[in-house]
C-alpha cells in the first residue's frame, strides 16, 4: 500500500492540469458574453453589422500579430507567472468593457481580453508537453480538451446567469452607478472573477520543470531547424484548417446575434439556453471524439484523427440546410448543437496532433505560429458575414443566409485540403517520434 507522501505526490502531478482547466473554463464567460450582448451594444452604440463583425475581425489581426511573441514567450520565460500576468490583464480589459464609452473603447477592450487569453494556448499545452508522457499526456490532453470542450456551453450559461442577475437587481446598482444597464454590469462582474483566479496560479510555485530542460534537447529546440525539415507539414496543417477557422469565427460569433435579433429572445434567457445545449453537445463530443480516435487508431494508426476530422467537417456543413428553414428558437439550438458536437468529435485529438508534430523545445513557438494562423483565418469571417448582411438588407434572414455563403464552402474546402496533405503529416510524426527517441 502506498505512503501518504506517495499519494499526495501522486495527487500534486495533476495540479498544474487543475489549475489550466479551472482557467480555461472561467476565462470562457467574458467571451460568450460579448457574443450574447452583441445585439444590445449595437443598439446602444448605434453600429452596423460591418462595424460589429469588423470589431471581431481587428482582434484576429492584432491576435495574430502578437501570437508567435506569445509562443516565444512561453518558450522562455515562467509560464507560472506569465499565466498569473494574462489572467489580471483580461480581467481589467473586460471591466473596462462594461464601462466602454464608444465604439473605439469597445474595440481596445476586446483586443486586450483576446491578446491575454490568446497566451493561454502556448502555455497549457507547453506545460502539459513537458509535465506529462506518453498515456499520460494522452489523458492529459483528453482532460485538457474536454475543459477546452465545455467553455462555449459553461461560458454562455454563466453569462445568461449573470446577466440575469443583473437585470433583477439593476434597479438597486443604478442608485450608485448612472447609466448602468444588465450588460455592462455583468462584464465589470466578470472582470472581478480574475482577482482569486488570478491567485490561484501561485500554488503552483516556479516553473522549475521549465527551468530544468535537459541539455541534450537543445538540438531539438531551433525553430529553424524544424522549419527546413518540416515545413510543408506546417503550413499544410495550417491551411488546411484555414477554412474550419474561417467558418467557426463566421458562425459562432452571429448565430446568437441573429437569435437575439430573429426570435427577440433576451441575451440572458439566449446564454441559459444555449449553455445547456452546446455544453451537453460538446461533453458528448469530446467523450465520443476519443472514443472514436481510440476505435479507428488501432486500424488505422495516427492517420485517424485526420479521418474523423473530415468527416465532421462535411457533416457540420451539411447542417446548414436544415438551419436556414428553423422556424424556433430550440429547433435552431439543436442543430447548433449537433453542429457543435461534430466539431468537437472532429477536433478531439488536435492539439495531441500539434504535440506530435512538434519537438518538445519548440511546442511553444509551433502552438504560437498555429494561433498566429488562427487568428489570421478568423478575421475576414466575421467581417465578410456583416458586410454581406448590410448588403442584402437588415432582415435577420439576410444574416443567416450570410452565414451560409461564407461558411459551407470553407468547411468542404478544409475536409479536401486534410485529404491530399495526409502523407506529408505522418512523414514528420515519424521522424520526430525517432528523434525522442534518440
Amino acid at each position: 500500500m502506498r505512503s501518504f507522501a506517495e499519494k499526495f505526490h501522486h495527487l500534486g502531478k495533476w495540479l498544474p492540469l487543475s489549475v489550466i482547466v479551472i482557467v480555461t473554463i472561467i476565462a470562457s464567460v467574458n467571451k460568450q458574453l460579448i457574443g450574447l450582448i452583441a445585439q444590445p451594444v449595437k443598439v446602444e452604440f448605434g453600429l452596423s453589422d460591418t462595424q460589429l463583425g469588423g470589431m471581431f475581425s481587428i482582434v484576429g489581426v492584432v491576435v495574430a500579430i502578437i501570437s508567435p511573441l506569445l509562443g516565444q514567450m512561453a518558450d522562455r520565460i515562467d509560464r507560472h507567472k506569465f499565466l498569473l500576468g494574462s489572467i489580471l490583464i483580461w480581467s481589467v480589459a473586460t471591466a473596462s468593457y462594461g464601462v466602454a464609452a464608444g465604439y473605439l473603447t469597445l474595440v481596445i477592450s476586446v483586443v486586450v481580453i483576446a491578446s491575454a487569453e490568446t497566451s493561454l494556448g502556448p502555455i497549457s499545452n507547453s506545460i502539459i508537453a513537458d509535465r506529462y508522457r506518453q498515456g499520460t499526456r494522452i489523458n492529459a490532453n483528453l482532460v485538457y480538451f474536454a475543459a477546452g470542450g465545455l467553455t462555449t456551453g459553461v461560458g454562455s450559461f454563466l453569462g445568461g446567469v449573470l446577466l440575469h442577475q443583473s437585470a433583477d437587481n439593476l434597479t438597486s446598482i443604478t442608485s450608485f452607478w448612472q447609466g448602468a444597464s444588465d450588460w455592462r454590469v455583468a462584464m465589470v462582474v466578470t472582470g472581478l472573477f480574475g482577482i482569486p483566479l488570478a491567485l490561484l496560479t501561485l500554488v503552483l510555485g516556479k516553473d522549475r520543470h521549465q527551468a530544468n530542460r535537459s541539455k541534450s534537447l537543445t538540438d531539438l529546440s531551433d525553430l529553424k531547424a524544424y522549419w527546413q525539415d518540416h515545413w510543408k507539414t506546417l503550413i499544410s496543417f495550417n491551411v488546411s484548417n484555414a477554412g474550419f477557422f474561417i467558418a467557426a469565427s463566421a458562425t459562432m460569433g452571429w448565430v446568437p446575434i441573429y437569435l437575439v435579433r430573429h426570435f427577440g429572445i433576451s441575451p440572458a434567457e439566449l446564454g441559459m439556453r444555449m449553455g445547456l445545449v452546446i455544453g451537453l453537445a460538446d461533453l458528448l463530443g469530446v467523450l465520443f471524439g476519443f472514443v472514436a480516435i481510440k476505435k479507428f487508431y488501432h486500424f488505422l494508426g495516427p492517420i485517424a484523427p485526420r479521418y474523423i476530422f473530415q468527416f465532421s467537417l462535411c457533416g457540420v456543413a451539411l447542417l446548414y440546410i436544415p438551419l436556414l428553414a428553423a422556424e424556433t428558437v430550440w429547433v435552431v439550438l439543436i442543430i447548433f448543437g449537433v453542429q457543435n458536437f461534430l466539431a468537437t468529435f472532429g477536433t478531439a485529438s488536435f492539439n495531441n496532433m500539434l504535440q506530435d508534430m512538434s519537438s518538445p523545445g519548440v511546442r511553444g513557438k509551433i502552438f504560437g505560429i498555429n494561433m498566429l494562423i488562427v487568428s489570421l483565418v478568423g478575421i475576414p469571417g466575421p467581417l465578410v458575414v456583416g458586410a454581406l448582411s448590410d448588403y442584402f438588407g437588415q432582415e435577420p434572414q439576410s444574416l443567416l443566409w450570410a452565414i451560409f455563403i461564407v461558411s459551407v464552402p470553407m468547411l468542404l474546402l478544409s475536409a479536401l485540403l486534410y485529404g491530399l496533405t495526409n502523407k506529408i503529416y505522418l512523414q514528420t510524426i515519424k521522424a520526430i517520434k525517432i528523434l525522442e527517441q534518440d
